[in-house]
């Protein structure tokens, strides 16, 4: 592995250290939100829930009957109006919160969603294999995403501890690990867990096919079955009837509630705002997803699916919705690549969501999505290395390579039996 300069190290601690500080402050600023969660997202899920524990979890899906419950959380001169889009099982867990007053839930929520991303952070530094766990540390606790999760009273650390288990799971990046060997208690809760928003499954989908490993395939499907089973248990089939016409419609909600491509930081709304919300787009997106599934499915991309980092920015690339604190998910792994092949663009995607809302403003242009195809192609292009290794003498003169008179410089190869040794 080579070694970063040390410029890049001071500066990585530097912006480190100045983003915690940054966080803290920001978070102290917000507490008066954090003390009212009624006026955030978290009465979206309280309101699911408190239908789901009247034993109506389907209305959930029905905007009249959602949209009255979250009416009687909040004065009537602040109405809140907003969709649930989440899973049954989502519903199903938020049913028992809602059996606590919404400030005891939303204080049990918070520090929850806390810990999941602290354990998060914990588990990247030691089971990536930090090579400077100090500076990993410091860049997790200069989340900025973190902090707006917080105050909004979202699922983001819930989301990041997901996507460490998977990578957990199946061993990607693991330090340590032998070949094949995986884990199936994290890889299944990895999934339960991811799958509270389930765009955010696309491309680990994709890296379990890829990969064609019957035990992962086993793992997954126990965690799938585990979310499925808890939904049907709370609501049945027709639940997840109506679920499925509120995921389908939710393709158009960046332009009915205003979510338009300033607050999606993925690659379909970033090309929304570059050729509109007409078939273009869709179709360069899906196009996208195609490619990347060809990709592995082939094995040109074997780095890009053994590689943590690659995983978590395809992911949050094509995901279709995907709100500025879904960003949380690509600190923990982030913040420990800043010591690894691939620093200088791990700083890259941990300073992007700082600077994106003002560079956005004037240029329309998402800065994170930038960076997130630039940590995916950086993957994607770099040659294996099996490739860069010296081959063996027979094998280059069987080659028929042009330029033979570089056959002298290379090491010599080869062995009176011919096995190829040294």
């Amino acid at each position: 592995m080579r070694r970063r300069p040390s410029v890049f190290g001071a500066v990585a601690i530097a912006w480190s250290t100045l983003a915690m500080i940054a966080s803290g402050f920001l978070g102290l600023g917000w507490i008066g939100r954090i003390t009212n969660p009624e006026h955030n997202d978290f009465s979206v899920f309280y309101a699911a829930g408190k239908l789901t524990a009247a034993g109506h979890l389907t209305p959930a899906y029905v905007s009249e009957r959602l949209y009255h419950v979250e009416a009687t959380l909040v004065a009537p001169h602040r109405p809140i109006a907003l969709p649930f889009p989440y899973p049954p099982h989502a519903a199903a867990l938020f049913g028992l919160l809602a059996r606590l007053p919404i400030g005891s839930a939303y204080g049990l929520w918070t520090a929850v969603n806390l810990a999941a991303f602290l354990l998060a952070c914990l588990l990247a530094i030691r089971t990536l294999g930090a090579g400077k766990p100090v500076l990993s540390g410091l860049a997790c606790l200069g989340c900025l995403p973190m902090v707006v999760s917080t105050a909004q009273g979202e699922s983001s650390g819930l989301l990041c501890l997901g996507v460490m288990l998977f990578l957990r799971g199946v061993r990607i990046g693991v330090k340590g690990s032998a070949p094949g060997a995986w884990d199936w208690p994290s890889l299944a809760a990895g999934v339960f867990l991811l799958s509270l928003k389930p765009p955010l499954l696309l491309v680990p989908i994709l890296v379990l096919v890829a990969r064609r490993r019957p035990s992962e395939m086993a793992g997954a499907a126990a965690g799938f079955l585990s979310a499925l089973v808890t939904g049907l248990v709370a609501g049945g089939l027709s639940t997840y009837r109506q679920f499925a016409h509120v995921a389908l419609a939710s393709a158009h909600w960046t332009t009915q509630f205003h979510w338009g491509a300033q607050y999606n930081y993925s690659l379909l709304p970033q090309l929304h705002a570059a050729l509109g919300y007409g078939a273009p787009a869709t179709l360069i997106w899906l196009a996208a997803i195609a490619c990347v599934a060809w990709l592995l499915l082939a094995g040109r991309l074997q780095g890009m699916g053994s590689n943590p980092l690659a995983v978590v920015a395809l992911t949050a690339l094509l995901a279709n919705h995907f709100l500025f604190h879904d960003l949380a998910v690509i600190y923990p792994v982030a913040a420990v690549a800043l010591a690894g092949r691939y620093g200088r663009q791990a700083l890259t995607l941990l300073i992007a969501p700082w600077l994106d809302p003002g560079i956005y403003r004037f240029v329309h242009v998402h800065v994170v999505v930038l960076a997130l195809l630039w940590m995916a192609l950086a993957v994607a292009l770099e040659r294996p290395e099996s490739e860069l290794l010296p081959r063996r003498m027979d094998g280059q003169t069987r080659g028929g390579s042009g330029s033979w008179w570089r056959l002298f410089g290379l090491p010599r190869w080869g062995s009176a039996s011919g096995s190829g040794t040294r």
